[in-house]
């Protein structure tokens, strides 16, 4: 069935049916959270073999799928730092090793508030997964 939008542009219902599927997985529950300069914080998580995220993706090598690892920035960034705004884009995108069960992975989150940017990156002692930065639109005056 062709899109009536020419952009294929998604509609606001299938966003809205994105991410209710994305709220249905389980995310892990954060600890050692640690706040990081005025707007920061930085929280270490488990990856459990048992996270839905990581069924089928892929059999015998199982990983964190991105859109997962956005799921859980935005999820964070509300919880701990109070940021509800709509998303607007994500920059400077780079993942850099597959994130995998049984790893313990360590979110750095560091909010710029005048420019309504979020930095993020997760990491372990000895190795980058992946960052980037998720641009928000400004809240209305």
């Amino acid at each position: 069935m062709p899109s009536s939008n020419p952009r294929g542009e998604r509609s606001a219902t299938q966003n809205q049916g994105v991410v209710s599927s994305l709220q249905a997985l389980n995310r892990p529950v954060a600890r050692g959270i640690t706040p990081i300069a005025t707007d920061g914080v930085e929280l270490t998580i488990d990856v459990t073999p048992s996270l839905p995220c990581l069924e089928g993706h892929f059999e015998h090598f199982p990983v964190v799928p991105g859109v997962v690892q956005l799921d859980w920035v935005a999820h964070y960034a509300s919880l701990l730092l109070h940021i509800d705004w709509p998303v607007l884009r994500v920059d400077r995108l780079k993942f850099t090793s597959p994130i995998q069960p049984n790893n313990t992975v360590v979110i750095r989150l560091i909010f710029n508030r005048d420019k309504q940017w979020l930095d993020f990156q997760f990491f372990c002692a000895d190795r980058s997964y992946s960052k980037g930065r998720v641009v928000y639109e400004s809240p209305s005056d």
